[in-house]
């Protein structure tokens, strides 16, 4: 309960990134998440749409373009976050009660500069391992989908939780 408020007030607090979503604004007694649905539906409803990915990590919030493709993998676009150079990302659901949506994403920055002398470092680029684990809630025909974010080590391995996120179904508003 406690992260679908901080979802809500964290979307009605955003300015507009990219796409505006009409329902973003929705009060929390809209989002009643569909138990009846059965678990490929959910599966469904979730590829070939795009969504805007909504972090929290401390202080920071970041806004990204995302399509959640049929394959299982994600296709990233505009952010307001730092530019990365590239990215890997896999999504799916499986079948629990809670938290049933998971996406890993990797994403690579680059950082330095050319290096001129001796002493320089130089260029560099370091890799952001991230898990996603979320509830999907319906809203009319939109979806959305909202959990914690863990830090993955560079095994893989499930670190610890370091923020929030929230998918936000942009659909509805391509069809406008």
């Amino acid at each position: 309960m406690f992260r679908t408020i901080l979802s809500i007030l964290l979307i009605a607090s955003s300015a507009k990134a990219f796409v505006t979503n009409g329902n973003s604004m929705r009060t929390s007694a809209m989002l009643l998440q569909d138990q009846s649905m059965a678990f490929d539906e959910k599966v469904a409803i979730l590829a070939a749409r795009e969504f805007q990915l909504e972090e929290k990590e401390d202080k920071d919030v970041e806004q990204t373009r995302i399509w959640l493709n049929p394959d299982g993998t994600v296709t990233l676009s505009d952010t307001d976050g730092p530019k990365f150079v590239g990215y890997e990302g896999r999504w799916s659901m499986v079948d629990e009660a809670s938290n049933p949506f998971r996406m890993l994403l990797y994403r690579k920055y680059g950082g330095g500069m050319k290096q001129i002398h001796s002493t320089d470092m130089g260029e560099f680029d370091y890799t952001v391992r991230r898990e996603f684990k979320g509830d999907l809630n319906m809203i009319g025909s939109t979806v959305n989908v909202e959990g914690v974010v863990n830090l993955l080590d560079e095994n893989g391995g499930s670190g610890y939780e370091v923020g929030y996120f929230a998918l936000i179904d942009n659909s509805a508003d391509l069809e406008q």
